[in-house]
């Protein structure tokens, strides 16, 4: 919810000193990301009608790792097929909608944590609407 608020820590920061001191605390045991899209893709089954796109996703992790780290992260160009079978590729296809996404929203995404209307309004995350 913090995310929709213009100023969400207002009330702290009035009442900060005062008698009536107003906290907020936050604490989250775990933090989720996808580090190998393939096979977190490819352990994907969904019913339903079958989706094809390109993924244009950045990866900030990219600009703390030491340059001859063996990982880069995951950004990059992928070709995404969602379906009973899903998987993704690295490349673009011509003629597909390309989703653009950061590897945090789309592993949100993924997870089924935020729905793409939401993440688009509160994270990195824009696509067509088809």
């Amino acid at each position: 919810m913090q995310d929709l608020l213009s100023q969400p820590f207002k009330r702290e920061q009035i009442s900060k000193g005062s008698e009536y001191h107003t906290e907020f605390r936050a604490h989250a045991d775990w933090q989720i990301r996808i580090c190998k899209l393939d096979a977190c893709l490819a352990a994907t089954h969904l019913t339903g009608k079958p989706a094809r796109f390109n993924l244009l996703l950045t990866d900030p992790i990219e600009q703390f790792l030491p340059a001859d780290a063996t990982w880069r992260g995951i950004g990059g160009e992928y070709v995404v097929s969602l379906g009973i079978e899903s998987a993704a590729r690295k490349g673009a296809e011509p003629g597909l909608p390309t989703l653009h996404a950061s590897v945090g929203a789309f592993s949100r995404l993924w997870l089924g944590v935020g729905s793409a209307t939401t993440l688009a309004m509160t994270d990195e995350l824009d696509g067509p609407d088809e």
